[in-house]
């Protein structure tokens, strides 16, 4: 009957058979047995004790109904096989239970169809829920303890063509006291998360789709500050886990108590820390935003792709910008991806497409050892073992703050949050890909596809924004950075000190995290290998001066020309030879300083975010800098040039339409060293110029 030309019989223990169908089905063999006992029986009612708190599952002889049976055998090995969510299903030829294992549903075993009304009520009444009713949807929890552990189920139900569909929600009693230093974050985003708990008032937010591990991040997170001399408060809904020394309130919407409301009520129990489960509407993200304008720590989650895209949804619903750029502190978006299995790790050839989806270019994984999980009886078969999450962490630095109250757009908050050294999902995806935790194929899957124009250097890892040509670390030519889909991936793990995996299985220690340098190499120092282990030796541009060397320069040439008459001082007078960045919003303008310092290389800039990549990469010797441009003012770009070393001595002349005092005062405080108003005149403006290049050239003479 089976067609085949040849049958060959094999010979199998009845232990070896059980293990194959425990394998295969999933389910326990008890519950197998359970459905075969059954039979063709019509089983319409359960009747069940009083206390559900207590169930014993799968005890031998057991003197239960044979569905309550299946049902605790499925709820047992759900938990034993690390299900976050069990789905019953009533489909046309039975109905299927699946198991969301590590992200994913897997179908465990198919009931017949005249048994699934009695799983389904059974269910129910472990829930809570009306079994007589069958045409609404029913949400409902519970608590059991399964072989010792606590697990507390939240159900619910939906109708369907073909019966009720249940979902439940499996959370396990003591994971709740997760620490920070348990989340698997990179050392640098731990110490901004931590830092972002620490502070007396502001909103922290944390975002991503449903289950990517936000709640857990968040309750580690509260139980960092819970300490006996803060009162910390929660709205949730519903309360998953129940954390000592914080009080925690049920949302019911149906008694209006919602978030708004309840969050009204909570500010007047005299809150140190609050944690507002989920920001639905306006009223609720409103109310947030002030809370933590007048002096309280405020923790949420919101439901956004990725990290700055949080604040345009935040003004999508309501809120004024100028809170938002006064409350936020810190906005954290996560994901979770699957981990390789330990038990059958091997070297992965990965897939082309998959590489060049991410990004990637084989040349740029030729030096990194990815694995992946073969497939084992442990995994079972599917090479993955756990999750752990992927992070987005964006501090609001004072420039994203000005960029949030002047209206900039999701892509202009991109672009400069990953300047400022903000890794995406992806990025944090990919170095835990290369420190062998998981997967490329894991990170495509998990991870959205990233859409600002932002490098990193191929030589030094070095991030650089829209605007470079040279890499401003290390001088290296970015052409064929920009001519390719790749962005240097293969650098970030070391970049970023995501812990590798040994050959083990087992997280590497301190030691075995440094660059793989040759061990045999005795003469290998950390001055002979860039960060990611290459040789010293690799192809370089040439470095050209630093602004410091080619201060001192100038000052050289400044002490000759008004010295003892050996030197020729027209090149100072003139300026001839230097090079001067024009920075204003009007080409007209552009064009004019352009024609008038005919003498000097004159580069330009349109907007302040360019005229800082621009100082970095030409290294002028001075800035004409206009007061009001499009993205960020002069002043704040001053500032920047001020703070960063590459550009600390380069001379800062400001244009203004009208000198206001509270201007020039702010100007000179931020390192601004001569003001000149419009219009002015030529033979001023060589003068004020010159002045300020001589100026800036002081310091590193007296250095």
């Amino acid at each position: 009957t089976s067609n085949l030309r040849a049958v060959r019989p094999v010979v199998a223990t009845d232990s070896a058979v059980t293990a194959a169908l425990k394998r295969v089905y999933g389910a326990d063999t008890g519950a197998l047995e359970m459905v075969d006992a059954l039979g063709d029986s019509d089983v319409t009612t359960i009747h069940e004790d009083a206390d559900l708190d207590d169930l014993t599952l799968l005890a031998e002889g057991a003197a239960e109904q044979p569905v309550v049976r299946l049902a605790n055998a499925i709820l047992a090995d759900a938990v034993r096989t690390r299900s976050s969510d069990i789905h019953v299903e009533p489909a046309r030829d039975g109905v299927r239970v699946r198991y969301r294992i590590d992200g994913l549903l897997r179908e465990k075993m198919r009931v017949p169809r005249h048994i699934g009304p009695a799983l389904i009520s059974r269910l129910k009444i472990i829930s809570q829920l009306d079994i007589a009713e069958r045409r609404r949807p029913q949400d409902g929890r519970s608590m059991v303890r399964v072989e010792g552990q606590e697990v507390d189920l939240r159900v619910s139900t939906m109708p369907t063509m073909y019966g009720e569909t249940v979902v439940l929600r499996l959370l396990r009693k003591g994971e709740e006291r997760l620490l920070v230093q348990d989340l698997g974050m990179a050392p640098d985003d731990r110490a901004t998360y931590e830092s972002a708990l620490i502070r007396p008032q502001g909103l922290i937010i944390l975002t991503g789709p449903t289950g990517s591990g936000k709640t857990t991040t968040l309750y580690a997170g509260l139980t960092r500050v819970a300490d006996p001399v803060r009162n910390v408060l929660t709205l949730e809904d519903p309360i998953e886990y129940q954390l000592e020394g914080v009080n925690q309130t049920q949302i019911n919407p149906k008694i209006g108590l919602t978030f708004a409301r309840g969050l009204r009520t909570v500010l007047r129990q005299d809150p140190d820390v609050v944690m507002v489960g989920e920001i639905r509407d306006d009223e609720t993200a409103e109310l947030a935003m002030e809370a933590s304008f007048t002096g309280h720590l405020v923790l949420s989650t919101l439901h956004t792709n990725d990290a700055p895209s949080t604040i345009v949804r935040l003004v999508d619903l309501g809120v004024e910008r100028f809170l938002i750029a006064s409350s936020l502190v810190l906005v954290v978006a996560q994901r979770l991806v699957r981990v390789n299995c330990p038990h059958c790790r091997e070297p992965d050839e990965p897939d082309p497409k998959v590489v060049r989806l991410l990004g990637l270019t084989p040349e740029s994984l030729s030096d990194i050892d990815l694995v992946r999980g073969a497939g084992c009886q442990i995994c079972e078969r599917t090479g993955y073992v756990g999750r752990t999450a992927v992070y987005e962490l964006l501090q609001i630095s004072p420039q994203i703050r000005d960029l949030i109250v002047e209206g900039a757009g999701q892509t202009a908050l991109t672009r400069l949050a990953r300047v400022q050294g903000m890794r995406t999902l992806r990025e944090d995806g990919l170095a835990r890909a290369f420190a062998g935790q998981t997967t490329l194929e894991e990170i495509l899957r998990t991870t959205p596809e990233e859409s600002t124009n932002v490098l990193r250097c191929p030589t030094c890892n070095f991030m650089v924004g829209d605007g470079f040509a040279v890499c401003p670390n290390c001088n290296s030519d970015l052409a064929d950075a920009r001519s390719t889909t790749s962005t240097a991936y293969d650098l970030i793990a070391a970049a970023t000190s995501v812990p590798r995996v040994t050959a083990d299985g087992q997280i590497a220690t301190a030691g075995q995290q440094a660059a793989r340098v040759d061990p045999s190499d005795q003469d290998a120092t950390p001055q002979d290998s860039t960060r990611d282990g290459r040789a010293a030796d690799a192809p370089r541009v040439k470095q050209k001066k630093s602004a410091q060397e080619l201060a001192a320069d100038l000052a050289v040439r400044a002490t000759k020309g008004a010295g003892d008459g050996d030197g020729d001082t027209s090149e100072v007078a003139d300026l001839r030879g230097h090079t001067v960045l024009v920075v204003d919003d009007d080409a007209s303008v552009r064009s004019l300083l352009t024609t008038l310092l005919d003498e000097v290389t004159v580069h330009e800039a349109e907007d302040g975010h360019t005229a800082i990549a621009k100082t970095i990469e030409f290294e002028p010797d001075a800035i004409i800098l206009d007061y009001k441009l499009p993205d960020i003012d002069g002043i704040e770009v001053a500032r920047v040039l001020r703070e960063d070393p590459r550009t600390r001595h380069v001379a800062i002349l400001m244009i203004t339409g009208v000198l206001d005092p509270e201007v020039e005062v702010e100007g000179l405080l931020a390192g601004v060293d001569d003001f000149l108003t419009k219009p002015f005149d030529e033979d001023v403006l060589r003068m004020r110029l010159r002045s300020a290049v001589l100026r800036a050239a002081a310091p590193a003479k007296r250095a």
